[in-house]
């Protein structure tokens, strides 16, 4: 059994939230964001780029650990595009192999 950890939410991105996770054994329940909608969210209450959007959240949020509760953040996949080809994409992208 896992040590009670409250989950951790990132301010200002209440509209981003998509869910939270299931607690599995040793883990506690996060809280899930779109990825996507945080930079929209940027861009409109920020005037910020999708560039410069994207840097803040890699800098400021998606990379900061703040402990067991730190939130997950997600790329979600679009409905129309075959899953194989969004892993494709994501990774090359990404500059993995």
């Amino acid at each position: 059994m896992c040590e009670e950890t409250t989950p951790l939410t990132c301010d200002g991105f209440d509209e981003a939230i998509i869910g939270v996770t299931e607690p599995q054994p040793g883990r506690p329940s996060l809280v899930v964001y779109d990825l996507t909608k945080m930079i929209a969210l940027l861009m409109r209450q920020d005037a910020m780029s999708p560039e410069d959007a994207i840097e803040f959240l890699s800098f400021n949020t998606v990379g900061a650990w703040v402990g067991p509760g730190t939130p997950l953040f997600l790329h979600l996949r679009p409905l129309d595009v075959p899953p194989d080809q969004f892993l494709d994409e994501f990774f090359d992208g990404a500059g993995c192999a």
